[in-house]
């Protein structure tokens, strides 16, 4: 194994087998006695003397008279000037030190094969991202390949609801093929593959708690499902018995650390799972991100970077937004009175085009929503859902505090979503309109989808 993980061939230092390592040369100054002359290979020089040679030595004083020689002394350890001079056997200039790349890393050693030649490139394993992408297209040898990356973890998580490893196997299997029919269906994970098989486990599990399989489960799984399904309506008993303003203040804190998580990019919330919560290595985890421990220290770095800052600047989802008779007023709120109703989704698509989390109003719309704190920006893309079967136009447009700000223009069915991004610096309400155009305009399905609002 050489010392950037590579196998193959012995290294430098390597003499064939049944001979022990040679430490390879360090590439500093020869070893030369005090009498200025280099030592031949195999002997050394009598400690506290010089090499005793048939020649008589040269009278170093001597070599101040010569003015076509430099004046500076001997050198470290013993060598003179005249002794630079360029030899066959001298031992070669130690070579200059590895610079870093752009993003911090120490590039791997290169290392020459016995021949001088530079060896081929290491090949990394498949990431998970290009797994799922193969499983898409029908590659089953992708899936086996993502089964034995992270059937262990799943089968130990399964086993802890499970009565013996035989239910743990088997919801182990239901999990994996759940996972399989997602992918090939076009949903499912595309990074955080670990955390997405962890949490259908705990799916596949309570749907057994209906079934006859709950007689395989614990027995206090059944309630544990049941008190994860009312821990949102019921504080937790770290809370129970502090006031209501301290109570909302912490699950006030709880919301914004899962929001700010899930704001980032799969592949950072994949890392941070595996590093923080599951508490694996970089090395452990370089497999599943196609890269090596050094770039995975890269890249959890970054992502913890990220997640502080997403904490620092909150994303609400108009999806995930209440009403204002419901909500506690510290964030955006969508006004009841004089609203349209919304259909507030997981998944849409406008244009052929599948997006996550959205809202879908009809071709006539208008919604008011409170901010109630400081935000920066509203940004969304909106179109015609392609359940209306490309029927209808609409106009969209987005006003604050009583001034429109954006307008898309007639958008109709089956036309690509239209990105939109407005400032929201100093305002303090929004009201997002849908008006329709032409006869059909009014039936329309109108989208708004990845709509959000960034807030400080």
């Amino acid at each position: 194994m050489s010392v950037d993980g590579r196998d193959g061939s012995p290294g430098d230092g390597a003499t064939g087998p049944g001979h022990p390592p040679r430490v390879p040369d360090q590439g500093g100054p020869a070893r030369v006695p005090r009498g200025g002359v280099p030592v031949e290979h195999g002997g050394s020089p009598e400690h506290g003397g010089p090499q005793e040679h048939g020649g008589p030595q040269e009278d170093v004083g001597s070599r101040e008279d010569a003015g076509s020689r430099e004046d500076v002394g001997p050198t470290e350890g013993g060598l003179s000037a005249q002794d630079h001079r360029p030899a066959e056997d001298s031992v070669p200039a130690q070579r200059q030190p590895r610079q870093l790349r752009e993003d911090g890393v120490l590039p791997a050693p290169i290392e020459l094969d016995d021949s001088g030649v530079l060896p081929p490139p290491r090949e990394l394993p498949p990431s998970d991202a290009e797994l799922i992408e193969r499983m898409r297209s029908g590659d089953d040898t992708a899936y086996e390949e993502l089964y034995l990356r992270h059937a262990d973890a799943v089968r130990r998580y399964a086993r802890t609801c499970c009565r013996d490893t035989h239910t743990a196997d088997d919801l182990t299997a239901e999990v994996f093929a759940r996972v399989l029919q997602a992918v090939r269906g076009g949903s499912g994970p595309e990074h955080a593959v670990r955390a997405y098989l962890l949490t259908a486990v705990r799916r596949v599990a309570a749907g057994w708690t209906r079934s006859a399989g709950r007689e395989q489960l614990v027995d206090d799984f059944a309630v544990f499902t049941a008190q994860a399904a009312s821990s949102s309506r019921a504080p937790d008993d770290s809370t129970s018995e502090l006031g209501a303003d301290v109570r909302a203040m912490h699950e006030a804190e709880q919301s914004l650390a899962l929001r700010a998580f899930r704001s980032l990019p799969e592949r950072w919330q994949a890392v941070l799972w595996h590093t923080e919560v599951e508490d694996e290595s970089p090395s452990e985890v370089a497999v599943l991100f196609g890269l090596d421990a050094n770039g995975t220290r890269v890249l959890a770095s970054r992502a913890r970077e990220g997640l502080k800052q997403a904490y620092l600047q909150a994303v609400y989802q108009w999806s995930e937004l209440a009403y204002d008779v419901g909500g506690d007023g510290s964030g955006p709120e969508m006004r009841l009175a004089g609203s349209s109703r919304v259909w507030q989704r997981s998944a849409l698509s406008v244009g052929d085009e599948r997006y996550a989390r959205g809202v879908t109003v009809r071709g006539r719309s208008s919604v008011t929503i409170d901010l109630n704190r400081s935000c920066s920006s509203y940004d969304a893309l909106v179109g015609v859902d392609d359940l209306t079967t490309e029927l209808g136009k609409v106009r969209f447009s987005v006003h604050a505090d009583g001034v429109r700000l954006w307008s898309s223009g007639t958008v109709e069915g089956g036309d690509p979503a239209v990105p939109v991004h407005v400032g929201l610096a100093g305002r303090e309400t929004v009201r997002l309109v849908v008006e329709p155009y032409g006869h059909l305009g009014s039936v329309a399905l109108a989208d708004w989808a990845q709509s959000r609002f960034t807030c400080v």
